[in-house]
């Protein structure tokens, strides 16, 4: 169904005033969710884009991370005086 949803729309050229204009409409009886979910999370990362994100520096930052050792957990033992206390 994912898919199916991607492509709900088709374009369509219609002239206005002699002029070709070309716009998408959705097939009829079809949903368009996904679709709609894929373009303004593209939108969203093109804003980011423009506002200085780079995805390479970002993927490096993430790769350092993941790569990074970690001091081992000190498990603590959670002790209740619950059933010794009357």
């Amino acid at each position: 169904e994912y898919f199916e949803q991607l492509l709900s729309e088709v374009l369509v050229t219609t002239y206005s005033r002699g002029a070709p204009v070309r716009e998408w409409r959705r097939k009829k009886g079809t949903r368009g969710e996904a679709l709609d979910c894929r373009v303004y999370a593209f939108a969203a990362l093109q804003a980011l884009i423009s506002m200085g994100l780079s995805l390479d520096r970002e993927a490096e930052r993430i790769e350092a991370l993941a790569t990074r050792t970690m001091p081992p957990a000190v498990l603590r033992v959670a002790r209740s005086r619950w059933m010794t206390e009357q």
